[in-house]
């Protein structure tokens, strides 16, 4: 596999030297979704440039979801209405009416059965995270994901309430029924006329991948130092700031501090998964350690 050659350390000003390496995952590479071509060539980038500069490599990999998306289509009626697949869908192609629900409570009482599920409210104000994500799952989102696979909707809408910012709602692998995102005054048409079918087709492909926390290290008597960034991005963004951004300082750093003589052990690590909470409890795992869920002690 050819890569973009690394930039070398000497005579190149360390911000220069960062911003090629930004402009290089999130714009010539792009979006880096786990199990993706993208984050595959990410990672091959990150090792290639860690070992021209001079550090010893290794990957440390792990199972992931691979999805992949074709297209997306929403219609009522004869018209085609905005709307993106949420992380990791099931494909479909499925018409019914809908039924809204905004609380837990809501959710828990309504029929879906033959029906398309209208998730609004207390239900959409953040991403909910994934059931088997082994650092954060709050309780009511493990919640809403439990309630949908039991009433098992042929489908679900979820409404982003941030319109200057489209976020899918739902990035659930382990999640089985087939989902979208759609804005908030989309969402006001469809609780008008809930009685009118609403048409969903997704083309997604869901299926076992694999993916790599990149470590590049240097021995040292004096302890040793780890500096870490992910490389992995969600999958409607390129990623510049989460985290192509801490991934350049990471390998200017690198590429500075290879040239110095130095007492301690040095471990730059890129990880793939932490949109996720995957990579980080692999690398854990070497150590003899075991990750925290959030909010434990």
């Amino acid at each position: 596999m050819s890569h973009e050659p690394s930039v070398p350390a000497g005579g190149i000003e360390p911000g220069k030297q960062a911003m090629s390496h930004v402009r290089y995952l999130s714009e010539t590479i792009g979006i880096r979704l786990i199990g993706t071509p993208g984050c595959d060539t990410a990672a091959d980038y990150i090792e290639n440039t860690l070992q021209q500069a001079g550090f010893q490599t290794r990957r440390q990999g792990f199972d992931c979801p691979a999805w992949t998306l074709e297209s997306t289509i929403m219609i009522i009626g004869n018209e085609n209405l905005p709307v993106m697949a949420n992380t990791f869908s099931r494909p479909c192609d499925v018409a019914a009416p809908i039924v809204a629900v905004g609380t837990s409570a809501e959710l828990e009482a309504a029929d879906l059965h033959g029906h398309i599920a209208l998730l609004c409210g207390d239900l959409v104000k953040e991403p909910l995270s994934t059931l088997e994500n082994p650092v954060y799952l709050p309780a009511h989102h493990r919640r809403i994901a439990e309630l949908l696979i039991a009433k098992r909707p042929l489908a679900a809408i979820t409404v982003n309430l941030v319109p200057e910012y489209a976020w899918p709602v739902i990035e659930d692998w382990a999640l089985p029924i087939p989902s979208v995102t759609i804005p908030a005054d989309i969402a006001l048409r469809l609780m008008q006329s809930p009685q009118i079918p609403v048409r969903i087709m997704i083309d997604s492909r869901f299926t076992p991948g694999q993916s790599a926390n990149i470590i590049g290290e240097c021995a040292g008597d004096a302890g040793r130092i780890v500096i870490c960034a992910h490389y992995d991005t969600k999958a409607y963004t390129r990623g510049a700031i989460d985290n192509a951004s801490g991934v350049a300082a990471l390998l200017a750093l690198a590429q500075r501090l290879a040239q110095r003589d130095l007492a301690c052990a040095l471990q730059f690590v890129a990880f793939s998964g932490e949109e996720y909470g995957l990579g980080g409890d692999r690398y854990l795992q070497d150590y003899g350690l075991r990750t925290v869920r959030f909010g434990e002690l």
